[in-house]
């Protein structure tokens, strides 16, 4: 084979692999939420729509045949959802099980893993001791992560923004603030 053909060949195989790897991926978030579907949640949320718990002390909404977001007017927007007195915000996540919640939920409005915002993205605060760190646009602590093997890599220091299903289902990446994406909001009810 000449070599053209033979990164032709190689090629192909690793395409291949990765639409087994991707399928594969579907299938177990597939059974995962067939298992544990998505539950409506307790309360009504302001501004309606189909919402679903999170935990035991939120509801959430992905949010994909809107207009897609900017980082920054998506979690707008989040605010603007309420639930007595507590507004929203882009989802922040704080363990595998409200991972799961939330897969199943961007699952149940659309089974093509499409990259959705989440709460998390780069700050910049001369008040803490390394400037630089990711935070929750909800306030709540950064200690759980997810993010896809060699991410966050803050491509040419311009990515800054959290989105997820990033390569896989569930997995998390930096990307570029002003990118649209369909998000996800959530809204505490105590």
């Amino acid at each position: 084979m000449r070599p053209t053909g033979a990164i032709l060949m190689m090629t192909m195989m690793m395409m291949l692999m990765m639409m087994m790897f991707m399928w594969g991926s579907a299938e177990g978030i597939a059974d995962m939420c067939k298992k544990n579907p998505p539950v409506p949640c307790k309360y009504q949320v302001s501004g309606g729509g189909e919402w679903y718990q999170l935990g035991d002390n939120r509801c959430t909404r992905a949010f994909f045949y809107e207009t897609h977001l900017n980082f920054d007017d998506a979690e707008k927007t989040c605010q603007k959802y309420k639930i007595g007195g507590f507004n929203g915000h882009l989802v922040s996540i704080h363990s595998q099980a409200q991972l799961n919640e939330v897969l199943c939920a961007m699952y149940k409005v659309h089974p093509g893993k499409p990259h959705y915002w989440i709460g998390l993205r780069f700050m910049n605060d001369p008040y803490y001791i390394d400037f630089f760190f990711y935070g929750w646009t909800d306030g709540t602590e950064y200690a759980y992560r997810n993010f896809a093997n060699g991410q966050p890599d803050k491509f040419l220091l311009r990515e800054e923004c959290i989105e997820m299903n990033y390569w896989s289902w569930g997995l998390w990446n930096d990307e570029r603030c002003w990118a649209n994406r369909p998000y996800m909001c959530a809204v505490r009810y105590r």
